[in-house]
């Protein structure tokens, strides 16, 4: 499963990609964010933003689709909070 949080006009977060571990490397994660990636380009005006936080070592999934990690120099590196 997949769920796309946002405006739905320029601000988009991929906030879960989510394939049951009896599932993983057949595809479906591919097959999720190709979906998602479809709706993202059928609804969002240009100058749009796309953001993600992806699990430690599964960036270069995400990589495949032509996100980038943040490395600091035009954008910052992005930031988070965790409420315990």
């Amino acid at each position: 499963m997949g769920r796309i949080v946002g405006d739905g006009v320029l601000f988009f977060y991929l906030q879960d990609i989510a394939i049951h571990q009896d599932y993983r490397g057949r595809g479906y994660g591919g097959a999720v964010m190709q979906a998602l990636e479809l709706y993202i380009k059928q609804v969002a005006k240009p100058g749009a933003s796309v953001a993600l936080l992806s699990v430690k070592g599964k960036e270069s999934f995400y990589q495949r689709y032509g996100y980038k990690t943040r490395d600091g120099e035009a954008f910052g590196f992005g930031m988070c909070k965790f409420i315990l």
